[in-house]
C-alpha cells in the first residue's frame, strides 16, 4: 500500500484523541473540544466545547449513528452529526478519565476511577460495580461477549486486574489478580481466544523489565510469560486482529509479533527512521497492522510484512490511531489531526511504453505522450525541512520567524507529491522535474523548502531498472533549475555540479543518451531501443552541456532541446488554455505542458497571515489548487484522446501536482486517472 496525506486539521491546545465512522472523523483535543470533519476534505461540520479538560475516550456504533465519549469521570452521549449533548452521566466519584465502550446496539459501559457502570441507549442505568481502592491510573477496559447475556468485562488501571460478569441488573466480580511486573505506566490489555494478555512495565525511569504475559478469563493465573528486552522499560502496547489468532506488541520503535499461546516472538521489525523512540502506537484493522511512532505510521501485514510507510519527522509525541477501514487511517499527534489515504501500490501500468510497442515504436520520443510530475523531488519536504535556497533572502527571513504551526502552511505550497521516484516509476510516471540546491549537507532538491538529496533519485532509479520488466522504459530527467551551485569553466571536475554529474555516470553510464546535435531529438522509440540507452538527462548549465556529450541542453530557451511554457496562474481556465497552445506548437523540441496552479501573492499570504487555528486542509496547499482543476484536465485530456486527427502526436510530455490523488470530485484512487488518461493517448 502507498500512503497519501489527505488533509491536516489543526487545534489550538494539545490533540490526543481520533475516531472515524461513516459519518465522519471525529477530533478531541485535552481541553475538552471535539470537532466532526469531513472524511475526504477535512472540512470541518460541527465542534463542541465539553467544558472539562482532560483525554477523551471514544466508543460508536458500527453504523455511526451513536457516539459515545467519555471524559473526566463522565459518560457523555452526543449527537453524532451535531454534537449537542443527548446525556451527561457521572460514572464516579474520583476524578479520572473514563473509557467507554458500545456493545451490540444494546448496551453502553462506561468504567473510570472505581466504578463501572452499564446503560441503556437513552441513559437510563442498568447496573454499577464499585471496588474498594481506585486504579491510579487511566482505567483500561476490554470485553468478551459471547451473547447478550455472558458478558464479562476486564479492567484494570494499575497493579491489579478484574473480571466483572454482568447479570440482568447487576455486576459480580468474578475474579481478580495481581499483575506481575507492573509499574508506573498504564498497563495494556488485549483479549485473546482463550485468554487475557498483559503489557507491564515499571516506565522508562525504572530499572527493571517488561513484560507480556497471559492470563485465563478467569484470572485464576498466570498461564505463560515473556520478558520483551526491546521495550527497555517504555510502554507496551498490544492489539489482535478481528479473529484473535494474531497477537502484536508495539514498543520502542519496534513492531513484534507473538505467539498467542507461547509469546514467544515470531517477528520482529525495526521501524524505519523510529528506533528507540519510546510510545509505539498500533492499530489492527482487518489484515492490515498499523503502527505510528516519531511522526512516522507504518503498514504491515499479519506476517509483519511493511506494505506502507508514511514520514513527518516534526511530529514525535505519542501518536492516536484509528482506521474506518483499509481506505482511511486517522492519526492525531502535537496538535494535529492527518487523515491517511491508503492505496495499492501500483503496479499495474507496469513497463507501460513496452506494453504499447506496436503503437509508440515507429514514432519519436517527442511525439509520445509521457505522464510527468511538477517538483518531482519535493515528496521529502517536512516541517523540518530547512527554507530552501530557491527563496530570496527577504523571503526567506520572512518565512523563518513564523510560529511552528505557520510552517506547515509552507509545506503545504512546497510539497507536490506524496509519492517517492520509485513509487512515481511505479505509476507510470517517466518525466521528473528536478530542482538542486547546494543545501546543507550537499545538493538537494528543493521547492522552497528542501526536500532529499538528489542521490534518492538515483537509489530508487537504480533499483527500478533492476527488474527486468523496465529495461525497455524510457526516462527523462530535467535539471531545469540550480541554485547557490556554480561551475567553474577552468575546473569543470571541482563542485557540486561535478558530483551529480559524476554520481549519474557512475550509476548509468551505459543508460545515458547522448546529445549529438538537433537531430538526436527526432529518433524514434524503436531507433533508441536498438541502443543501450534509456535515460535522457537534461541539463541546465551549458559549461557542464559542452564538457559532457551525455547531458543535453537546457540552460537557454534557444538552445535547449526541451521547451517548457509555465501558465503562472491559479486561473483553471487560463491554465487549460495554454496547455492547448503548448498542444499545437510546432516547435522541434521535447515539449512539456503543465497541468499546475500557482498560487496567486494574496492567496499565498493570505494562508499564512489567517488566524484560524482549526482548518489548514486542502484549500491552502498545492494539494487543494490541483484537486479543485482535476476535472477540466482529465476532460480536456479526453478531449484530445477523442480528436486524434487533431492532436496525435502533437501532446508529449503533460505534468500536473499531486498526480497519485488527480481525479475528479475527490474520487482518488489506486491507479491515479491522470497517469492513465496521458498513456492513453498513445492508444
Amino acid at each position: 500500500m502507498s500512503f497519501i496525506k489527505q488533509w491536516r486539521f489543526s487545534v489550538a491546545d494539545s490533540l490526543l484523541a481520533v475516531h472515524i465512522t461513516p459519518v465522519g472523523a471525529y477530533v478531541a483535543s485535552t481541553a475538552g473540544r471535539i470537532f466532526l470533519l469531513d472524511s475526504i476534505y477535512g472540512k470541518e461540520r460541527a465542534h463542541a466545547d465539553l467544558g472539562m479538560k482532560g483525554t477523551m475516550k471514544f466508543t460508536s456504533s458500527s453504523q455511526g449513528d451513536v457516539l459515545i465519549v467519555g471524559l473526566n469521570n463522565k459518560a457523555i452521549r452526543l449527537n453524532p452529526t451535531t454534537l449537542q449533548t443527548i446525556w451527561t452521566k457521572d460514572i464516579s466519584g474520583v476524578a479520572k478519565s473514563t473509557t467507554v465502550f458500545y456493545l451490540n446496539n444494546d448496551f453502553i459501559f462506561a468504567a473510570g476511577g472505581n466504578t463501572l457502570k452499564r446503560f441503556t441507549l437513552n441513559g437510563t442505568q442498568i447496573s454499577s460495580y464499585s471496588w474498594a481502592t481506585p486504579h491510579k491510573l487511566d482505567v483500561v477496559m476490554r470485553i468478551v461477549a459471547e451473547d447478550l447475556s455472558n458478558i464479562t468485562v476486564y479492567l484494570t488501571g494499575d497493579t491489579n486486574i478484574q473480571a466483572i460478569q454482568t447479570q440482568p441488573k447487576a455486576f459480580r466480580e468474578i475474579g481478580k489478580s495481581e499483575i506481575f511486573g507492573s509499574g508506573i505506566c498504564v498497563p495494556s490489555l488485549a483479549v485473546g481466544r482463550d485468554g487475557i494478555f498483559l503489557a507491564t512495565t515499571k516506565g522508562s525511569a525504572s530499572p527493571g523489565p517488561s513484560y507480556v504475559q497471559k492470563m485465563g478469563f478467569n484470572l485464576s493465573g498466570l498461564l505463560c510469560i515473556m520478558i520483551i528486552e526491546e521495550a527497555s522499560g517504555w510502554d507496551i502496547r498490544l492489539a489482535t486482529d478481528s479473529t484473535k489468532s494474531h497477537l502484536f506488541a508495539g514498543t520502542n520503535g519496534f513492531i513484534l509479533k507473538l505467539d498467542t499461546q507461547t509469546l514467544k516472538t515470531l517477528s520482529r521489525v525495526s521501524l524505519p527512521g523510529a528506533e528507540g523512540y519510546g510510545l509505539t502506537s498500533i492499530f489492527v484493522a482487518n489484515q492490515d497492522v498499523f503502527v505510528g511512532c516519531n511522526g512516522c505510521v507504518y503498514q504491515f501485514d499479519l506476517d509483519l510484512r511493511m506494505t506502507g510507510r508514511t514520514v513527518d519527522p516534526s511530529l514525535s509525541s505519542e501518536m492516536s490511531l484509528h482506521a474506518i477501514s483499509e481506505q482511511m487511517l486517522i492519526c492525531g499527534q502535537n496538535g494535529k489531526a492527518y487523515a491517511i489515504k491508503l492505496q495499492p501500490s501500483v503496479t499495474s501500468y507496469g513497463p507501460w511504453m513496452s506494453q504499447l510497442w506496436k503503437r509508440i515504436g515507429p514514432r519519436k520520443l517527442r511525439e509520445i505522450a509521457l505522464p510527468g510530475t511538477h517538483d518531482s523531488g519535493s515528496y521529502g519536504v517536512t516541517g523540518d525541512s530547512a527554507f530552501g535556497q530557491d527563496k530570496e533572502i527577504w523571503q526567506k527571513w520572512c518565512l523563518e520567524t513564523l510560529p511552528r504551526r505557520k510552517k506547515d502552511i509552507a509545506v503545504g505550497w512546497a510539497r507536490t507529491t506524496s509519492a517517492n521516484f520509485l513509487e512515481q516509476l511505479k505509476m507510470g510516471i517517466r518525466y521528473f522535474d528536478l530542482r538542486v540546491a547546494l543545501e546543507n549537507p550537499g545538493p538537494s532538491f528543493v521547492h522552497g523548502l528542501v526536500g532529499p538529496s538528489y542521490l534518492d533519485l538515483f537509489d530508487q532509479l537504480e533499483d527500478w531498472y533492476k527488474d527486468p520488466e523496465n529495461a525497455y522504459e524510457i526516462v527523462l530527467l530535467d535539471f531545469n533549475h540550480f541554485y547557490n551551485m556554480v561551475l567553474d569553466p577552468d575546473h569543470p571536475e571541482q563542485g557540486p555540479h561535478a558530483e551529480i554529474i559524476s554520481n549519474l555516470h557512475f550509476r548509468f553510464n551505459d543508460k545515458l543518451f547522448p546529445y549529438a546535435n538537433e537531430e538526436s531529438r527526432d529518433l524514434t522509440i524503436f531507433q533508441i531501443w536498438n541502443t543501450p540507452y534509456r535515460i535522457f538527462a537534461f541539463y541546465a548549465n551549458d559549461i557542464a552541456v559542452k564538457n559532457d556529450r551525455f547531458l543535453w541542453p537546457r540552460e537557454k530557451k534557444e538552445t535547449s532541446a526541451i521547451s517548457v511554457r509555465w501558465a503562472q496562474t491559479d486561473d483553471i481556465e487560463t491554465v487549460i488554455d495554454v496547455a492547448e497552445a503548448v498542444a499545437n506548437d510546432t516547435i522541434n523540441k521535447f515539449k512539456v505542458m503543465q497541468f499546475v496552479r500557482s498560487p496567486s501573492l494574496s492567496m499565498y499570504t493570505n494562508s499564512f497571515l489567517s488566524t484560524r487555528s482549526s482548518i489548514e486542509c486542502n484549500q491552502d496547499s498545492l494539494l487543494g489548487l490541483a484537486d479543485d482543476m482535476a476535472e477540466e484536465s482529465l476532460q480536456r485530456l479526453a478531449y484530445w484522446k477523442g480528436n486524434p486527427t487533431n492532436y496525435k502526436g502533437k501532446i508529449n510530455v503533460v505534468v500536473t501536482d499531486w498526480f497519485n490523488v488527480f481525479a475528479p470530485e475527490g474520487s482518488y484512487c489506486g491507479l491515479p486517472p491522470f497517469v492513465d488518461a496521458v498513456v492513453k493517448l498513445n492508444e
